[in-house]
């Protein structure tokens, strides 16, 4: 065969590819250490991190609430006299004039909660329950401050079905000598007659029990 009629091999693509394209761009590689970076440039925190500083800032916001509410409460106490209570005449519902000093010596061995309360206060009536759980368990002495006479604190008392041992404070006279600025007011007696806590508004019985057990194991390391 005459050499011009020998079959020529088939033309070869030209450029890179069979089809004359450039090859598609590929992926980057994945980090291995799932800390890839984060669209925009930077890379994102780790989980753990994230929980911790969200963590971190419930308790300092938790401490801060607690310094202010501890705050408040030592600010409308700052005149409760701290160390034994004077030994006030206390003029008892029933009629019964007696001594604070007396009142301990009927519940010897034992704190006791000094409450005072009065009839105009709806917080106090809130409080209520938490008085009378704790009148279940420990000595609880209650001051009627400026709520009328003794027909008026009777009447109230029997509207609300309240038992309480109380004393009447009609012109306010024993909340001032305790520097009581308002109501409702819980003040902790250990058994020696020393105020060990005082509290302003809503306190729950829970937290009073714990109160009045802490006073009751003081005493003696004083």
């Amino acid at each position: 065969m005459p050499e011009h009629d020998q079959p020529r091999p088939p033309p070869t693509a030209s450029g890179p590819g069979r089809s004359g394209q450039s090859p598609e761009p590929t992926a980057p590689p994945l980090s291995v250490d799932g800390g890839g970076a984060a669209p925009g440039g930077g890379s994102e925190p780790p989980p753990r991190a994230g929980t911790r500083r969200r963590a971190l800032r419930w308790a300092i916001d938790i401490a801060v609430v607690l310094a202010i509410v501890f705050a408040v409460q030592a600010w409308r106490t700052r005149d409760v006299p701290d160390g034994v209570l004077p030994d006030v005449t206390v003029h008892m519902l029933d009629g019964r004039v007696t001594r604070l000093s007396q009142w301990q010596a009927d519940h010897p061995d034992s704190p006791y909660v000094l409450y005072f309360w009065a009839d105009w206060c709806p917080i106090c009536r809130t409080v209520e329950g938490t008085i009378n759980a704790l009148d279940e368990d420990w000595p609880v002495l209650t001051v009627a401050m400026q709520s009328g006479d003794a027909a008026n604190v009777a009447r109230h008392l029997r509207e609300r079905n309240l038992d309480w041992h109380t004393a009447l404070d009609e012109h306010g006279q024993l909340a001032a000598r305790f520097g009581i600025r308002g109501v409702p007011t819980m003040l902790v007696i250990d058994a020696d007659g020393r105020r060990r806590f005082a509290e302003v508004g809503l306190t729950s019985a829970t937290g009073m029990r714990l109160r009045l057990w802490w006073a009751s194991h003081i005493r003696s390391s004083d």
